[in-house]
């Protein structure tokens, strides 16, 4: 599927149960951003009320000051 010129292929989705008339939906992301899984949502017609991150892999994000970055070892992360 593209969106405005973003090609998310490798987009992995679940859905977790249906409270009234809410959804919770577990999305796998390749790579991108909580606003692209905002747009992904919205443009299949859902409205987003709250984006929850959680850890996956090795790494946790919660825990590094934001904007913080670091190069990554060869090796470290899998390649597609």
């Amino acid at each position: 599927m593209t969106i405005d010129g973003v090609d998310y292929a490798g987009v992995e989705a679940r859905l977790d149960r249906v409270q009234g008339a809410n959804v919770w939906i577990s999305l796998g992301l390749r790579e991108g951003k909580n606003r692209e899984v905002k747009k992904l949502l919205e443009y299949l017609g859902l409205a987003v009320n709250r984006l929850i991150r959680s850890p996956t892999g090795r790494f946790s994000l919660a825990r590094w000051p934001k904007a913080w970055s670091r190069k990554s070892a060869p090796g470290c992360f899998p390649s597609n």
